[in-house]
Formats: structure tokens, sequence, C-alpha cells
């Protein structure tokens, strides 16, 4: 422990924040909170994030409030659905409680949340995907929102190989990436086709403010502006003066910013 400590202060010499790359931080309670113990002791003024991704059943209330007292400002959840139906059938050995509990003491200690969200899974429908992501705006989370893609090798992969119900209609070993930011889906089913799965994931990052994803990054702002337009009448029509009053909240941000830098 004294090691990692030594290198954060070392790196505080350059730095002003950092990232801890463990999605087992919070495994071993005990040493998550010495770690924070041993952090806040220090002195060092650096504040830091888990962007990975910890484990909701193994945060209580001790550790919550030693992470905020030691600077953490973010931390990233695995909530990947808020059904409980298709959240047990990840055999997680996590519980929907479980989750809900973590996001209450974060949001107590006032941690920002990434919710790390899986759409299309097996046995969800566009209805509880829709559910999870009202869910995460309720909650006022940030996001990160993927398809279900089922590796070769894994559990399930063999959900789907042998599942009457599931059918893989892209090849996931094929891995060129897909032009004009366009979501690559795996997998369709009777209850939740491609098609809607491809739906479901515009409408998700639309609702959560995630437009830079669905955006080619070296198009004109105009580029932009007019396929997000498209994307929004298309997607999530009856949100249109939500997303219009988000983007003049944001631009007005933005130039606030450029206007004191520029008289700064």
């Amino acid at each position: 422990m004294e090691n990692i400590i030594d290198d954060i202060r070392s790196a505080a010499k350059e730095f002003d924040r950092f990232s801890i790359i463990d999605d087992t931080f919070t495994q071993n309670i005990s040493r998550a909170k010495r770690f924070c113990a041993e952090y806040i002791k220090s002195g060092i003024d650096l504040t830091w994030e888990l962007p990975c991704g910890i484990r909701a059943d193994k945060l209580d209330e001790e550790l919550t409030d030693l992470m905020k007292r030691a600077g953490c400002t973010r931390v990233a959840l695995g909530i990947e659905t808020f059904d409980a139906r298709v959240f047990d059938s990840l055999n997680k050995r996590e519980k929907i409680s479980d989750i809900l509990n973590a996001i209450r003491l974060l949001i107590k200690y006032e941690i920002h949340i990434t919710a790390l969200l899986i759409i299309g899974l097996p046995g969800s429908t566009y209805k509880t995907d829709k559910l999870t992501i009202e869910t995460v705006r309720d909650f006022g989370m940030g996001s990160i929102v993927s398809i279900f893609a089922p590796y070769p090798g894994t559990a399930a992969a063999n959900s789907v190989s042998s599942g009457a119900e599931l059918e893989l209609v892209e090849d996931i070993e094929a891995v060129a990436p897909s032009p004009n930011n366009q979501p690559r889906v795996f997998v369709s089913s009777r209850a939740y086709n491609h098609q809607e799965v491809e739906k479901m994931y515009y409408y998700a990052h639309l609702r959560l403010g995630k437009y830079g994803t669905l955006l080619e990054p070296r198009a004109t702002a105009v580029e932009k502006a007019i396929k997000l337009a498209r994307l929004i009448v298309k997607y999530d029509r009856s949100h249109v003066f939500g997303h219009l009053g988000y983007m003049i909240k944001k631009l007005t941000k933005i130039w606030k910013t450029s206007f004191s830098s520029y008289f700064a």
C-alpha cells in the first residue's frame, strides 16, 4: 500500500487527477477501505475515479464515505439492465437491490455515477430496455450504452447457438468498424428483432444526451446538426423540445466559456 501511495504522490507533481483501472476495486472491501484511509492520511490533493466499474454488492456506507473523503469523484456501475428477470439471468451473483443500494449510497455522498448498460440482452425487449433508459434518466446518472455481443466461447454465445429464440444476424468475429458510426447488432429474436435493437440504440443515446457517439467527429458543425436533427425526428420525436432545450443549454455553456476565456 505504501508503494501505491508513493507512486500517486510522485504523479501529483504533474497531474491533478487519476483513474484506478480496476473492476475489482471493491472486491476486497477491507483493502479498499485501507487504501482510502491511507490516501486521506497522506494529504495528497488529487481527485480520482473508478471508470471500469465496481461490484455493487461490495459497497457499504463506510467505504462510500471513505471514498468521498479520499477524493473519489466518479464511479462506474455495471448495471446492464433494470429489468429484474433479465438481470438475474446474467448470473452476476448480485441482485437489483444491491444495484439500487449502491446508487443510493453514491448519490448520498455526491459521487457521480456512470451506468454501464447493455441493450438487446437475451430475454429483454424494446419495452424493458426503454424502462432501463428512463430509470437511468430519473437517477440523473451518466451512461455508457453497449449492444449485447455474444463473444465466441462464452456462455452468452452458447445461449445463442443453442436457443431457438435467438438468432445470430452478424458475425461477431468480423471486427471491422461500422461505417458512419452505425451500431452493430449481432442477435435477433422474435420478441426483440435486430431492427428494434438498432432503434433502441439510437433512442438510448438521444434520450441520455450521448449525442457525440452518434456523430462523425470529423464532420462540420452544420453536418452534425443536420444529422442530429434527423436522428431526433426519426427515433425520439416525442422529446424534440427536450432535445432543443438541452442543446441550447450546452451551446450557452460553451459560448460563456469561450467568452470568458477570450477576455481572461
